[in-house]
């Protein structure tokens, strides 16, 4: 298991969005030093497909697709899911990007399907669930568009939050044709 330790607090507003967004170096934790090798279970996709000798995309290819978070802004630039995730504790943030990362690396097979475009991605908190709506956009799907994000309460995904998502993604696409 990863040995990780919190930055502090302002480390980790500043970021933990990049992150989440695709850069490793801040998760809103650090590396310990002397930590564990990580297992192959800790590796990325593009590093456990180079030790176990694979390494096809989707066409067949010798790369892979990769994937690359992005958030909704509105029009009037608000960002819902970094507003969100902002709010939440050290820990319940990085739980959030330790998710998403792990989507970014193995595609919607870390997800689960709710509703036409719009996926699920399930994080566990220090003592709650939250989830993140999110679609594949882009040409090859390499563009993953979070759209929501909200503390579980139920057990099924409330209604209202799937037709926000897919409002939002509405929305995302009107304004970028």
């Amino acid at each position: 298991m990863l040995s990780l330790t919190p930055l502090r607090p302002a480390d980790r507003k500043a970021r933990t969005w990049r992150a989440v967004m695709g850069i490793w170096p801040a998760f809103g934790l650090a590396r310990k030093t002397g930590a564990a090798p990580l297992r192959m279970h800790e590796l990325s996709v593009m590093e456990r497909q180079k030790h176990q000798g694979e390494g096809q995309g989707r066409d067949g290819s010798q790369n892979a697709v990769k994937r690359r978070w992005r958030q909704y802004k509105t029009a009037v630039g608000n960002e819902p899911v970094k507003k969100f995730i902002g709010k939440l504790s050290d820990n319940d943030a990085a739980s959030i990007a330790a998710a998403m990362k792990e989507v970014r690396e193995k595609g919607t097979a870390a997800a689960r399907h709710l509703r036409g475009d719009i996926w699920e991605v399930r994080a566990d908190g220090d003592h709650t669930i939250y989830r993140v709506l999110f679609a594949e956009e882009g040409k090859h799907s390499q563009v993953l568009l979070a759209v929501e994000a909200f503390q579980k309460k139920t057990q099924k995904t409330p209604p209202e939050k799937i037709a926000l998502a897919e409002s939002r993604l509405r929305d995302w696409r009107k304004r970028s044709s």
